[in-house]
């Protein structure tokens, strides 16, 4: 177990951060390969029932990833009390409930796998694609579920080593069986689908069969004499809101989808399958920062170190403006030929709107990078309803609105367009919040020390 709470905070950050960086540009990149993989060898009909998808996958793992996010706030802090007895309830109440709302949610998913895809408007000429590789990752929730639990514990220990290593190991086996199941067996989405339930199981095992030896607080047990109502009590109350934040945005995700739909173009559903595919990737390091930021900043509330907790704040920050610039100038330069590696060069409309939409995105993308990190801060504070209310606020009152009506008169670039001004907004309104605090926190020591002179 890594102590956060002592130590120089720049090494600290970049040593913490830096496995949790690697580990998401490995996740990701199987998700690309299997983009590129069904683009190159199936085509671009399967590539939209796949991208298709995408939305509906993203609330469930939204669910589950809120979940974890209260977990590791709550693991953290008490980590950094030094409370042993706490961190086992934890572990055990937290795990226990996971597991069972993912399977839950992938039995009623598998069944009603049509119904949803019909419900999102996919054309009659992808569907039969979509609901087949829908119905295996439903199946395989529970082991996608599994490794973010675990995941998310070891990480709030101060270790993000050893979930790397067994990333590594899953991601390659990811890539390999997706190449012997397409382009070998030729099973085509169905192909795909496998290998990535079978690659996120792998990684889930993996992290169970070594948890002990990490920390001997994580002593996992399905036993309901381990469940603790307390800490699910507090769990689901910080949880919620960062499930309801993720949530949100892949609701948002799955409206837009409609709005791309209902378009009719599988060239378009492609370009947008793709371009969600390269928003994500470039999205990693400032994710990686946010992520980090939860534990550094749990730790350090739970053990009373503010100090460090505003250095770490501040050099996570810098780091992830640095990255955002990166970023949009790859991503503004380079985004005709990022698109062109998911897809036959045959196929310029895919490739003429992909680019459209991520250079859209690269406009702005700095001040993602800036209030991510702020959230992760927040949430590590205790404070996830922040995050979720300012990212509602953003998606629903702006992205969704927007889209819908510039998609009439400018029709998917007014998609695109859509996204980069509610990004500013959310941008701007994190500035606003950040400045009340800081303001109440002077206000809050000038009346302290005014006490204490009296």
């Amino acid at each position: 177990m890594r102590d956060l709470t002592a130590g120089k905070p720049m090494k600290n950050l970049v040593m913490f951060t830096l496995p949790i960086f690697v580990g998401n540009i490995l996740q990701q990149l199987y998700n690309v390969v299997d983009s590129i993989i069904v683009g190159r060898f199936i085509g671009k009909d399967a590539l939209a029932a796949v991208g298709t998808s995408y939305p509906i996958i993203m609330i469930l793992v939204s669910i589950i990833m809120g979940l974890n996010v209260g977990t590791e706030i709550m693991l953290s802090q008490s980590i950094g009390e030094k409370n042993h007895e706490k961190v086992k309830n934890i572990a055990n109440t937290m795990f226990i409930s996971i597991m069972g709302i993912s399977v839950v949610i992938g039995v009623l998913g598998a069944v009603y796998t049509r119904e949803l895809l019909v419900l999102i408007h996919t054309p009659d000429i992808i569907i039969d694609d979509a609901v087949k590789y829908m119905r295996i990752f439903f199946v395989g929730l529970p082991g996608l579920a599994g490794y973010n639990t675990l995941n998310g514990m070891i990480r709030s220990s101060g270790n993000t080593v050893l979930p790397l290593i067994f990333l590594a190991i899953a991601s390659v086996t990811n890539i390999i069986l997706d190449i012997v199941f397409v382009k070998v067996f030729g099973m085509g989405v169905m192909g795909v689908a496998f290998a990535t339930v079978i690659a996120q199981t792998l990684s889930f095992m993996l992290c169970l069969s070594r948890l002990r030896m990490i920390n001997h607080d994580f002593q996992l047990s399905m036993n309901l004499s381990a469940f603790n109502i307390k800490a699910l009590s507090r769990g689901i109350k910080l949880g919620i809101p960062s499930a309801i934040q993720r949530s949100a945005m892949s609701f948002a995700a799955f409206a837009v989808q409609i709005f791309v739909n209902n378009l009719m173009l599988t060239e378009i559903i492609s370009a947008y399958s793709i371009g969600m595919k390269v928003d994500t990737f470039a999205a990693l390091p400032v994710m990686s920062l946010s992520l980090a930021m939860v534990t550094l900043a749990g730790q350090n509330v739970g053990a009373g170190n503010e100090l460090l907790l505003k250095k770490y704040e501040k050099y996570g920050k810098i780091g992830g403006i640095i990255f955002g610039i990166v970023m949009s100038f790859i991503m503004l330069i380079w985004g005709n030929s990022i698109v062109s590696i998911f897809i036959d060069s045959a196929e310029t409309e895919v490739i003429r709107y992909g680019t459209m939409y991520i250079r859209m995105l690269s406009i702005v993308y700095v001040f993602v990078t800036y209030y991510e990190v702020a959230f992760g801060v927040i949430k590590g504070r205790g404070k996830p309803h922040i995050p979720m209310v300012l990212s509602i606020i953003g998606t629903w009152c702006i992205r969704v609105p927007l889209a819908w009506i510039l998609v009439k008169q400018f029709g998917f670039f007014g998609i695109c367009l859509a996204i980069p001004i509610a990004w500013t907004t959310t941008f701007l309104m994190t500035v606003v919040y950040e400045t009340i605090m800081a303001f109440k926190e002077r206000q809050r020591r000038m009346k302290f020390g005014k006490q204490k002179i009296a």
